[in-house]
C-alpha cells in the first residue's frame, strides 16, 4: 500500500481540488493521510462529507506546522511507500505509479522526479531537474536545494529510520534541511526524468513569506556549516553567504546583509561579484542603497 501524506490548514476548496489529484493517480491500494493543522474554515467537515474509506483524517489540536504534521501522518500511515503532497501542489498522473515501481522492483531509498515552479506572484514558471542528484547526491544538496518531499516517494522503513531529522526549525526550507541530513547517510536514490510534480507558489504558500525563508536559510547554514563546508568549498560557501545576504537586503536586515556580504568576501576574495559586493557597501549610503536595490535581485 502507497500512504499519502498531505498537511493541511485553511485551504478547504483547494485541499478538495488536490484530493481528487490524488484519487486521480493509477494506485488500487492507497491511504490519504489529512493532518489537519488546526485550520478555522470547514476542512473537517467537507472531508467528513467526501466519504472516501481511502481518507485517514487527523487535526492538530493547536496549530504546529508543516514538519510535526508529516511526522504525524508518517506515524500513522499504513503503507510500505510513503509520499507527500501538499494541500496546493499537483502531481502528474502517473507520478506515483512510476515511482511505486521502481522502489518495489529495485533497492532504493526514495525516488524522485523533475519538477516544475509555477510561481504566480511573479507570474513565472520554470523547471528543475534533479539528475544530477542522482549521481552524487551529497555534492549537489550541500551546494543547492533540489528535491522537495512532494516530489519524492519513500520507503516507509527508510523513513523511520530516520525520523529524528525532521527539524521544524528550518521551516520553510524543511526539505533542504531534511536532505541534508539524509545525505550524510549516502542513500540510495534515483530521478526519474520527467516532470511529474508541480509546486505553487501563492502568496498563501509557507515560502512566500520571505522573511521566514530568509532566517530558515541563516539557520540552515549555521546547523550544517562543518558538514558543508568539508563537502563542499570555500567558493561554494561564498555563494551561500552571498545568496543569504541579498535576501538578508531584500527585507531591510541592511547591517545584517552587509555582515554576510563581507563574510562571501572573505570566503572567496577572488570572486568578481563578492569584490563588487564589497566595493559597493564602502561607499556612501545614499550611493550604496541606490545601487544595490538595482543589483540585489539579479545577482544574489
Amino acid at each position: 500500500m502507497l500512504s499519502i501524506i498531505v498537511p493541511t490548514y485553511n485551504k478547504c476548496d483547494r485541499l478538495l481540488k488536490t484530493i481528487q489529484n490524488i484519487l486521480s493517480q493509477n494506485i488500487n491500494e492507497i491511504q490519504i493521510i489529512i493532518i489537519d493543522d488546526c485550520s478555522t474554515d470547514n476542512t473537517e467537515q467537507k472531508i467528513k462529507e467526501l466519504n472516501k474509506p481511502a481518507i485517514v483524517y487527523y487535526k492538530n489540536k493547536t496549530n504546529k506546522g508543516t514538519s510535526y504534521s508529516r511526522l504525524k501522518g508518517i506515524q500513522n500511515s499504513t503503507g510500505h511507500y510513503i509520499a507527500f503532497l501538499d494541500d496546493d501542489d499537483s502531481w502528474m498522473l502517473n507520478k506515483s505509479s512510476q515511482q511505486l515501481n521502481y522502489l518495489k522492483t529495485n533497492q532504493y531509498d526514495f525516488i524522485m522526479c523533475d519538477y516544475t515552479i509555477n510561481n504566480t506572484i511573479d507570474n513565472i514558471q520554470y523547471s528543475k531537474h534533479l539528475n544530477k542528484y542522482e549521481s552524487n547526491f551529497k555534492d549537489m544538496i550541500v551546494n543547492n536545494p533540489g528535491p522537495f518531499f512532494q516530489c519524492c516517494m519513500f520507503k516507509r522503513d527508510f523513513l523511520i529510520q530516520h525520523i529524528n531529522k525532521f527539524d521544524s526549525n528550518a521551516e520553510p526550507s524543511e526539505d533542504w534541511d531534511f536532505f541534508i541530513e539524509l545525505s550524510k547517510y549516502n542513500p540510495r536514490v534515483k530521478n526519474i526524468n520527467q516532470i511529474l510534480f508541480q509546486w505553487n507558489i501563492s502568496e498563501n504558500s509557507q515560502s512566500a513569506n520571505y522573511s521566514n525563508e530568509t532566517h530558515a536559510i541563516e539557520y540552515i547554514l549555521k546547523k550544517h556549516y562543518n558538514y558543508m563546508i568539508t563537502n563542499s568549498s570555500s567558493a561554494n560557501m561564498a555563494i551561500h553567504y552571498r545568496r543569504l545576504a541579498g535576501m538578508f537586503y531584500y527585507i531591510k536586515k541592511f547591517d545584517t546583509a552587509f555582515m554576510y556580504y563581507k563574510k562571501a568576501f572573505s570566503y572567496n576574495p577572488l570572486s568578481i561579484k563578492n569584490c563588487l559586493y564589497i566595493t559597493i557597501i564602502l561607499l556612501p549610503n545614499f550611493i550604496k542603497h541606490i545601487i544595490m536595490i538595482k543589483l540585489v535581485k539579479k545577482i544574489i
